[in-house]
């Protein structure tokens, strides 16, 4: 049997004595010793080296060397080809055996192909510019060095402190067959290496081994298996990392780096050029994967973005004290750890766990989750982090247990409507400040922070503990807003801005809140909030705002120089008003004292029924005007507690206490053009005082009272309500104040009718009267068509109730009028039919006549046609008698009989 090999056991040069000689070797030498030339040129590799000294050269000429022994070079000598590699080709012919090479030497530019076993052995020496093709196996050891080389297609070279330079390793077949290189202990370096479909200690793991690669370049695909690796590489291929711990690599331009339980220390990942905007990290098996970055460097990078179809939990990725430069985008995968900016981060379907994320300059979500994460900006070129969400779909972002300072969410990033970017807080805590922008959010968020919420969505969240929440034209449904514990016993609810700011509360809950509490300076108008089917538990004080809605619940609602318009006030326990001003609203079925007024606040058009405190408790000041104060039960005032303050045009009935069941002056004050009647109290059932004596004028209550043009009679109500009959002693006997001028009675009709003003907070209409002086009575605006006796066009379209009424118009709705609508140039191209085309709303019944003027100044003098019957609900008419290029005026009226 023919054994085939090439053993290169190659060591340094030592130092020799003597003069170093060359032999050559050619397959038409003359084979005849010392082979100094190359007529008498050795026929054999071998038999040179056999002949050759310590320091001597030996030269292969040209040729196809084929093997029939192995060679064993054991000297320090330098075999080297004649014109390199390409031409000089020592070839085992496939046949079973090895290259056995076992010498010290310097072998440059052979190539060396078709061997079996172990086909090369290297040790302390340097192959230079050869080809190593088609090798079964190869070993290369401690000192062993291969520079520019070129080695393919071999099966396996076992490396053990090897230094690989310049050096293409791999061939281009796909793989498998692939180039297996395995570490049998100490570090490999390869330098300026060109890597295609290789195989890093994949087959036989062995403790303390390394590679390190220097400037390579990875073509194809490079796996590695359980070992160290280091050193700089770059693409366009791809690197798979199993079980791989990776140190101080700067890794570049790769198209992929697969990895499954790899760590990376201190490595620096980039893509600054190639076929994608990314070099991709990904990972997944059928197995759990974890792979740790340490102190790494990302820019432009995709990590498990769309790599395999595993579940999320088999890929996980830990970044432990990672920077983010430029971009980095997150696939479905697990990730944790530690980030810092000043890049992008991207997730897509991400779940994150017990990750730190810091300084960046945005994350962008799109469906992930967080879990115990912590955001926060402490130095950037912006002063917040972002939270950014978006897509084409409708994608929910969750936050659970995490942290958030100084942080935007949805803050001004896509054109995509609020729907499409929800947000979900569960038991979230803010610090500092976190401001959200056009976006839907949920939860549960704790302070002590700020937040901020512009043109904000949010459902179902309960607030406590901030500092403040600070809204613009924000919706909130179902949430709870409470101050438990904090800096300050309120969490604030706060307003404000350049324009005009509405924010709505859909049947929320607050407790222990101020709602624009003495904040910013803007004035009222622009700081609007609606309560609607609002709780109010604990204590709620408002501040300088326009304030509406429907508030209920047993706690304490304390008015500063607030205006409450419209507002449904239901079992509060107490509303405190200070400076305040109450219009158009209802207080009832309080528990306590339906509203306590001090200062200079103002309560007006409003009912006050049903409470158990008392209706109304002016303290020391505040002004009750056009109000009707309705069954309030208390021990004191049932109807008005009057300490100082003033009550005017109110009706005061049905109200109850064991003192002064309408009004109980304890102070002074004054009552005036008010009706005080049916009310209940063993001492004063309409009025009673128990201190200094109140002014009392112009009224109605019996007993009498000395006071000024009082009566003592019965006011006559109509039966049901509380507005006056037409018999009613009431009607003009009050006496005007200027403030009547232009104001309203609670029915919101004219205050003064017929010169004189009411008693009471009705204002008489007499029926045969027209008050506003559009052709119809009172009586007729009033019971037959439901429009406003005091104003000539309700709706306010630009025309009078009467004509609408004439036209077969609805004088209630401003979308219903009579007039043209549009017109336009006939598109029949037909003579006859040129002309221009009119249209306007009809009615039923209805005819019409067409005018038209083509000046006005001469009037519409030209009748185009009559008795045009109507076409509900729109008339269009084509004149045809019109003139081209000129200009017109048409007029259509209505035909009366």
């Amino acid at each position: 049997m023919s054994v085939i090999g090439f053993v290169l056991s190659v060591n340094f040069f030592t130092s020799t004595v003597g003069v170093a000689h060359t032999l050559y070797v050619s397959l038409s030498g003359s084979d005849e010793p010392p082979y100094s030339d190359w007529d008498s040129a050795a026929t054999s590799i071998q038999s040179a080296i056999d002949a050759a000294m310590e320091g001597d050269e030996i030269q292969v000429a040209d040729g196809l060397y084929a093997l029939s022994s192995p060679i064993i070079l054991h000297k320090s000598v330098w075999l080297r080809s004649a014109n390199g590699a390409d031409e000089c080709i020592l070839d085992g012919g496939g046949m079973s055996g090895y290259f056995s090479i076992s010498s010290r030497a310097i072998v440059d530019g052979l190539t060396m192909k078709n061997g079996a076993g172990v086909c090369l052995d290297v040790s302390d020496a340097t192959l230079r510019q050869c080809v190593i093709d088609y090798l079964d196996s190869a070993n290369a050891w401690s000192g062993a060095e291969f520079n520019s080389c070129i080695i393919s297609n071999a099966h396996t070279i076992s490396c053990g402190n090897v230094v690989f330079s310049n050096t293409v390793i791999g061939g281009e077949a796909a793989m498998p067959p692939y180039v297996v290189m395995n570490s049998t202990g100490g570090s490999n370096t390869l330098k300026d290496c060109r890597l295609i479909n290789v195989y890093l200690d994949g087959v036989e793991p062995q403790p303390n081994r390394a590679w390190r690669l220097e400037q390579c370049e990875i073509v194809g695909l490079v796996m590695v298996g359980p070992t160290h690796l280091s050193g700089q590489m770059t693409g366009p291929g791809q690197l798979w990392l199993n079980e791989t711990i990776v140190t101080d690599a700067a890794i570049t331009n790769l198209n992929v780096l697969d990895s499954h339980n790899a760590q990376f220390w201190n490595c620096w990942f980039e893509m600054n050029m190639g076929s994608a905007p990314y070099l991709r990290l990904t990972a997944g098996a059928e197995g759990s994967y974890s792979n740790t970055l340490h102190n790494c460097v990302l820019k432009n990078v995709e990590i498990g973005f769309s790599s395999s179809p595993f579940p999320v939990s088999t890929h996980l990725w830990h970044l432990d004290g990672c920077e983010i430069v430029e971009s980095v985008t997150v696939g479905p995968i697990g990730l944790s750890g530690q980030i810092t900016g000043p890049g992008y981060l991207w997730l897509n379907e991400t779940i994150v766990t017990n990750m730190s994320v810091t300084n960046l300059n945005a994350v962008n979500v799109y469906g992930a989750q967080f879990w115990n994460c912590r955001f926060e900006m402490e130095m950037g070129p912006e002063p917040y982090l972002k939270l950014r969400s978006g897509g084409e779909g409708v994608f929910s972002n969750t936050l659970h247990n995490c942290l958030l300072r100084n942080v935007e969410i949805g803050f001004n990033l896509f054109p995509f409507p609020v729907p499409t970017q929800p947000w979900h807080l569960d038991q979230c805590e803010i610090l500092e400040s976190v401001k959200v922008g056009p976006a839907c959010i949920s939860g549960q968020m704790t302070g002590p922070g700020y937040l901020w919420l512009y043109e904000t969505i949010v459902t179902n969240a309960a607030m406590t503990n901030l500092n403040a929440v600070n809204a613009y034209g924000a919706q909130f449904w179902n949430c709870r807003f409470e101050m438990e514990m904090g800096p300050s016993p309120y969490l604030k609810l706060v307003s404000g801005g350049e324009g005009p700011y509405s924010n709505v509360l859909h049947h929320c809950r607050l407790k222990n809140v101020e709602i624009d509490f003495n904040v910013f300076p803007f004035p009222m108008p622009t700081l609007p909030w609606h309560l609607e089917q609002c709780e109010i538990a604990g204590q709620v004080q408002a501040g300088e705002i326009l304030l509406s809605g429907f508030l209920s619940g047993g706690g304490l609602l304390q008015l500063n120089k607030t205006s409450l318009r419209g507002v449904t006030v239901s079992n509060l326990h107490d509303l405190i008003c200070f400076d305040a001003s109450i219009s158009n609203s209802i207080v009832c079925d309080s528990p306590g004292r339906g509203i306590q007024l001090s200062g200079s606040s103002l309560l007006t058009h409003s009912r006050i029924v049903g409470n158990s405190g008392g209706g109304v408790f002016c303290d020391g000041g505040g002004i009750v005007r056009n109000c009707l104060i309705l069954s309030n039960h208390a021990n004191s005032g049932g109807g008005v507690l009057l300490d100082h303050g003033l009550v005017e045009s109110c009706t005061i009935a049905d109200n109850s206490a064991t003192e002064g069941g309408g009004v109980l002056s304890v102070s002074g004050g004054e009552v005036i053009n008010s009706i005080v009647w049916n009310n209940q109290a063993p001492s004063g059932s309409n009025w009673w005082e128990s201190g200094s004596s109140a002014v009392w004028s112009y009224n109605c209550m019996a007993p009498g009272n000395p006071g000024m043009n009082n009566l003592a009679a019965d006011p006559q109500f109509e039966p049901g309500t509380y507005r006056l009959e037409a018999s009613s002693p009431c009607i003009d006997a009050g006496l005007n104040q200027g403030w009547m001028t232009e104001a309203k009675d609670l029915d919101d009709r004219a205050r003064v009718v017929n010169g004189q003003v009411d008693l009471g907070a009705y204002e008489y209409i007499f029926s045969t009267s027209d008050y506003d002086g559009d052709g119809l009575s009172n009586e007729q605006e009033v019971n037959q068509y439901g429009t406003d006796a005091y104003r000539r066009d309700t709706d306010a379209d630009g025309m009078s109730d009467s004509i609408e009424i004439t036209a077969g118009c609805n004088p209630s709705d401003e979308n219903s009028f009579f007039g043209l609508v549009s017109q336009s140039n006939a598109v029949d191209h037909a003579v006859s039919e040129n002309g221009f085309v009119l249209s306007w709303y009809s009615a039923h019944s209805k005819t019409y006549q067409l005018s038209r003027a083509d000046n006005l100044a001469n009037g519409f003098t030209a009748v185009i046609a009559q008795g045009i019957p109507a076409t509900p609900p729109l008339n269009v008419y084509t004149d045809t008698t019109a003139q081209a290029e000129a200009q017109y005026f048409y007029r259509v009226s209505v035909e009366v009989p």
